[in-house]
């Protein structure tokens, strides 16, 4: 009798610490999942409404991507978060899509992603967009201007940046020859390495056009 009892007590024991244990993990993964949402929160997400203009769509989801980047969120939590953020027709429009979704597939950045860009991005918005960066020129732009406009319209023309070389090889053929003939006596790896270059270049380029501007002003007067 003594033994039995005493085996009761030993499995009740057990019992009481497993349950004490897994306690403790679900506090933990509730205080983990409340730090990431703080995370979250201090970057100050924008929140999304079907917009007039779907290149604001577009500029939503790079702009929640970084953020939540920013707050450490892997994939799936990224979807999670950026989901809360969706309002009005948004938000209706997940609703909907969601269900078209399979149970046991995760959803995960990528899925809502390429759900959003199709359902509030038109594709052929994309393709106008990607050919205006393909013939992008500087023309009168300064160099920064024209670095601006090469940034913002990179992001459609995603095939054609791939690598740093390719970046670094169409932003020097976009700018006028001036600065591109100089640049090409400088071995260019990388657009960090452009923009140093570029600016240097444009400076010295504004200096001569002073200097040239002074002596004809001098030449005036006598």
């Amino acid at each position: 009798m003594a033994q039995v009892l005493a085996m009761q007590n030993r499995l009740f024991e057990r019992m009481m610490a497993n349950t004490k244990n897994l306690g403790a993990a679900l506090a933990e993964g509730a205080t983990q999942g409340q730090s990431k949402l703080a995370n979250v929160q201090h970057t100050r997400p924008p929140t999304f409404s079907p917009a007039a203009d779907p290149l604001d769509a577009d500029d939503w989801l790079c702009d929640i991507e970084a953020k939540l980047t920013l707050a450490h969120c892997d994939e799936t939590e990224k979807a999670t978060y950026a989901i809360h953020y969706l309002q009005g027709a948004a938000a209706d429009w997940w609703n909907i899509c969601k269900t078209l979704i399979p149970p046991e597939e995760p959803i995960t950045w990528t899925v809502f992603k390429e759900g959003f860009r199709s359902a509030h991005i038109p594709a052929g918005l994309m393709e106008i967009k990607r050919s205006k960066f393909l013939a992008l020129k500087q023309g009168n732009q300064t160099f920064m201007e024209f670095l601006n406009q090469f940034h913002y319209l990179s992001r459609y023309a995603t095939e054609e940046m791939l690598t740093e070389g390719m970046k670094v090889k169409f932003c020097r053929e976009c700018l006028n020859l001036e600065p591109k003939h100089a640049l090409s006596a400088h071995e260019i790896h990388g657009m960090k390495t452009l923009v140093d270059k570029a600016l240097q270049v444009e400076e010295s380029v504004k200096e001569v056009l002073k200097n040239h501007k002074r002596k004809c002003v001098a030449t005036d007067i006598l």
